[in-house]
């Protein structure tokens, strides 16, 4: 008679080894893992047909599903923006500028030349320190500094003008060289150190306003400075086209508006017109070529501003000049009409010379402002 073995003593070895289930896992049916499809579904965020598309591309595409949040790794929460810290810094900052002003006014025929000059140098460092001071982990503390940094930009300017005239007692047109390098020093470093779109434009405005007050110390420099200050935008754009400025958009649509509207000054001069054409062409070439809609919109404003003071010059009289804008808007109408009536083509890849090289950018940068200052000093010195 064979002995059955105890199986109350043996071990089952049909039964893998491992961790043993857990006895509030060993029984009942396992609870269904919750469906955020299905709760967008009845949340109305999304219909039927878009959530069978959802899991019909999950079925497809295994994998860690997108629809489970990850956990945020333990540490320091990065620090949230608060418009009304924000609003504080602006207000407090106006306040301390116009408690200096009425102070400074009031006290300022007494004070002697090294207090002014103490006065305003020590009220750009504090702002200057003030937006160093502020975190820039948030939006709301990148606007704060650009702006407080704008504002120490300004008051740099002031104190380059006191010190000018009250020091180094220099008038006109050395004065407005002197502020305007200085001021371009400083914007230029802030720029550098962060990339904020006002520390750009402050930078741009600077250096256009120092080659402009360099321009005017030439003999007979009347018009010669809007010539210069055009190159600049031109060169500005070019940079920017190449990735050496960068936020590459930003110095495009900078160098845009300077150079477009730089045009206009000098439209009206015999030997300005052509260039001014050019640029305006130039311009709505690149910018329909790269579907650039902020770029058209700049070069349209600008033709704007150019077209009246060329037709007005070529045109004379009222009749005629009317005729001659609207033969030209008409045409430009229609030539949209026509365009928006061709059968439609498939999307075409932006121009290889949509963008450049920093080499590229340099030389054509180079040119530019080489030809324009050739050009300038032979007037001058004929």
């Amino acid at each position: 008679m064979t002995t059955q073995p105890d199986r109350t003593t043996q071990p089952d070895r049909t039964r893998p080894p491992g961790p043993t289930t857990p006895p509030d896992q060993a029984e009942g049916p396992t609870a269904p893992a919750p469906d955020p499809v299905q709760r967008w579904v009845d949340l109305q965020i999304i219909t039927g047909e878009q959530a069978a598309a959802i899991r019909a591309d999950l079925a497809v595409h295994p994998g860690p599903s997108p629809l489970v949040p990850v956990t945020p790794p333990a540490g320091p929460r990065t620090p949230r923006g608060s418009l009304v810290a924000e609003a504080l810094g602006y207000l407090g900052g106006a306040i301390i500028i116009v408690a200096v002003g009425l102070a400074a006014g009031r006290f300022w025929p007494d004070l002697s030349t090294l207090t002014r000059l103490s006065l305003a140098a020590g009220v750009a460092v504090v702002i200057l320190l003030a937006g160093a001071a502020v975190p820039i982990v948030t939006p709301a503390g990148m606007r704060l500094r650009s702006v407080l940094w704008l504002v120490a930009t300004a008051l740099t300017a002031g104190f380059l003008a006191l010190l000018s005239e009250e020091v180094l007692h220099l008038h006109e047109a050395r004065q407005a060289l002197f502020v305007a390098a200085g001021t371009a020093l400083v914007a230029g470093v802030l720029w550098w150190r962060h990339h904020l779109l006002l520390q750009h434009l402050a930078t741009a405005g600077c250096v256009v306003a120092t080659v402009s007050a360099a321009t005017a110390l030439l003999p007979d420099s009347q018009m010669s400075w809007s010539a210069c200050a055009w190159a600049v935008g031109v060169a500005w754009y070019l940079l920017g086209w190449a990735g050496v400025l960068r936020p590459r958009r930003e110095a495009e649509l900078i160098g845009a508006v300077v150079s477009g509207f730089l045009a206009a000054v000098f439209a009206a001069e015999p030997w300005g017109w052509p260039l001014a054409l050019l640029t305006l062409v130039a311009l709505a070439v690149a910018a329909v070529r790269m579907r650039d809609l902020p770029l058209l919109v700049i070069d349209a404003v600008a033709t704007l501003n150019v077209l009246p003071a060329m037709v007005t010059r070529y045109f004379p009289g009222l009749l005629s000049a009317a005729a001659v804008l609207l033969g030209v808007g008409g045409l430009l109408v229609a030539a949209a009409v026509l365009a928006l009536r061709r059968p439609r083509q498939p999307e075409a890849a932006a121009p290889a010379w949509s963008t450049g090289t920093p080499a590229e950018g340099w030389v054509a940068a180079v040119t530019v402002l080489a030809v324009t200052a050739a050009v300038v000093v032979l007037v001058a010195l004929l």
